[in-house]
Order: C-alpha cells, then sequence, then structure tokens
C-alpha cells in the first residue's frame, strides 16, 4: 500500500507486518472470488 501515513502508523509498520496479518484472509478471498467467477 502506498499513500499518506500519520506517524504512529509508521512507527507501527517496523513491528507488524501486514502481509502476514492479512496475507491468508486475502489468498481465502481470492480464492472464494475465483470460485464464484468460474461457476456455470
Amino acid at each position: 500500500m502506498h499513500g499518506p501515513m500519520p506517524y504512529l502508523n509508521r512507527v507501527m509498520t517496523v513491528f507488524f507486518d501486514m502481509d502476514e496479518a492479512v496475507g491468508k484472509d486475502f489468498e481465502a478471498g481470492l480464492a472464494n472470488l475465483k470460485a464464484l467467477a468460474e461457476k456455470p
């Protein structure tokens, strides 16, 4: 993600990995979207 970020959020990115935090949910959502798109 890109864009302006408040100071506290910049500090949190040092200690908190967003890819690790939301990666599994994002992958599951993409799989669900693919299944719905390919449904006849």
